[in-house]
């Protein structure tokens, strides 16, 4: 058969818009007679500790966010429920038992109305967790589709889906861009790794101004955000419009170079060459992993994928026509979880690249029928 050139990379571009969790930092409003820490301890094995710390920047640049009160919250269907609340200490960190739970969680925490920074946790909590400017960005983007307000919900895939995607952007523990974005096909290949430094410096501007500064008011009107706007809120509204005011919104990035790498003047609005040019907010993530290896090399990397169709559990079905470099058709079906990453067989899930069953050169076309059999 005449097969399509090979193509080696698939490509997953979110304009994944945000949703949920806000995490609002404030330090001179809350009152000084707060504790600066509270140490809870699990009490029973229905109970967990998470511990985090919240701050602005990152590396030599990063401040604490003392006294910020952090509430944890799970999301579901039809709402959200609050899971605990403390306060963090002058050093930025927090302690907090909170139920057992399989339900996405997010966490929020709060200094004053306007500043709220947000992490997204998923179903599985990490030993620690960071909140800052680069998280909350993350889940701005990942979960914008979900997001009404400060609160977060949808089904479980659509929650799932969120929070696999917020830590494609940036780890949860480190608060910094992933290893899939500081990795190839990713990395110097696009501009996600510079342009969420570019968006994290923007809402640290007015994380760290004083209260109704410049750096914040000039913020909420480019994003036009709600009657009662916060950073959580404008970062959620860039994400969802992410070609409106692109200039000006990134001007807002000079004022605090907190975050590296940052997208530069030359790769920024006014650049000279339209293919490197900022014409947009929109994050793309590059995905070219496949599954099972042999001797250190894939058994089915992709080569001209044609349709692909999704199952209930939102996995991606994709068509594999060629053997990679070559004319021959290839006998295997790529299967890729939610979060991009190759389908590994847990919990009844299949196994990637899925092979036999006549599978060859499979064309441009699979689906799925009404019972979900493909």
């Amino acid at each position: 058969m005449t097969c399509p050139a090979p193509v080696r990379t698939m490509i997953l571009r979110a304009t994944i818009v945000a949703a949920t969790a806000s995490v609002v930092l404030g330090a001179a409003g809350l009152a000084a007679a707060l504790p600066t820490r509270l140490p809870p301890s699990a009490s029973d094995s229905a109970q967990q500790v998470l511990r985090g710390t919240v701050s602005s920047g990152s590396g030599a640049a990063s401040r604490a966010v003392g006294l910020a009160q952090v509430v944890v919250y799970a999301s579901a269907r039809t709402g959200t429920q609050v899971l605990g609340r403390t306060h963090t200490d002058a050093d930025g960190h927090f302690s907090l038992a909170i139920p057992r739970e399989v339900r996405s969680r997010y966490v929020t925490a709060t200094v004053d109305r306007h500043r709220t920074l947000v992490t997204m946790l998923g179903t599985t909590l990490p030993g620690r967790i960071s909140v800052n400017e680069m998280t909350t960005v993350a889940a701005a983007y990942a979960s914008a589709q979900l997001a009404r307000g400060t609160m977060i919900a949808g089904t479980d895939l659509q929650l799932e889906s969120a929070a696999g995607m917020a830590a494609n952007l940036v780890s949860p523990t480190s608060g910094m861009p992933s290893q899939v974005i500081t990795s190839p096909p990713n990395a110097n290949e696009t501009n996600t790794w510079r342009e969420l430094g570019t968006l994290a410096n923007i809402l640290a501007a007015c994380v760290r101004a004083e209260p109704g500064a410049a750096a914040c008011t000039r913020l909420f009107a480019l994003a036009r955000t709600t009657a009662q706007p916060t950073t959580w809120h404008a970062v959620l509204a860039i994400a969802r419009n992410p070609a409106r005011d692109v200039s000006a919104i990134y001007a807002l990035g000079d004022h605090a170079h907190v975050f590296r790498p940052y997208l530069p003047a030359a790769l920024g609005p006014a650049a000279r060459s339209k293919w490197t040019r900022l014409d947009a907010f929109t994050l793309a993530v590059k995905v070219n992993a496949t599954g099972r290896a042999q001797d250190g090399k894939e058994v089915c990397p992709f080569g001209g994928p044609g349709n692909l169709a999704f199952d209930l559990r939102g996995y991606a079905w994709i068509t594999n026509n060629v053997v990679q470099g070559t004319p021959n058709s290839a006998n295997c079906i790529i299967v890729l979880r939610p979060d991009g990453k190759p389908a590994d067989g847990r919990a009844g899930a299949p196994s990637s690249p899925v092979q036999g069953a006549g599978i060859l050169g499979q064309g441009f076309g699979l689906g799925f029928d009404p019972r979900g059999r493909l």
